[in-house]
């Protein structure tokens, strides 16, 4: 998988840093991308909490349903010259918070600076 990095970007609260957060799913299976290269794995048992949730809402919104008919390879989406796209929300403004899915299998939440920082002080998931 190639290498993500969380972007900085600025939360409805202006004195709140954000964070789009990368995510992979499949099959159970979770890679988060918490920063310089850095990945956290995970099951479905051991996701923190707080992925749940923003997943739980973005796996529910209008356009879910539409994008999971949307089969990207991994080895296409680590090429595509697009892959800066899966940091875009095309969701919507009431997303901008939560988060948004790219395909199938990509995600991009949006974490605070502290729920960032737990999930790189994570070792093992």
């Amino acid at each position: 998988m190639a290498l993500h990095n969380p972007i900085q970007t600025q939360g409805v609260n202006v004195e709140t840093k954000s964070y789009r957060v990368p995510l992979f799913k499949k099959d159970g299976n979770f890679v988060i991308w918490t920063g310089a290269g850095h990945v956290r794995y995970f099951d479905s048992d051991k996701l923190p909490n707080v992925v749940k949730a923003r997943l739980g809402i973005i796996m529910n919104a209008p356009f879910a349903e539409e994008l999971n008919q949307k089969d990207m390879s991994n080895t296409d989406f680590e090429q595509a010259s697009s892959q800066s796209e899966a940091y875009i929300n095309k969701f919507g403004k009431e997303y901008e918070d939560i988060g948004w899915q790219y395909n199938k299998h990509y995600y991009c939440i949006v974490l605070s600076e502290e729920e960032l920082a737990e999930l790189q002080a994570v070792e093992y998931g």
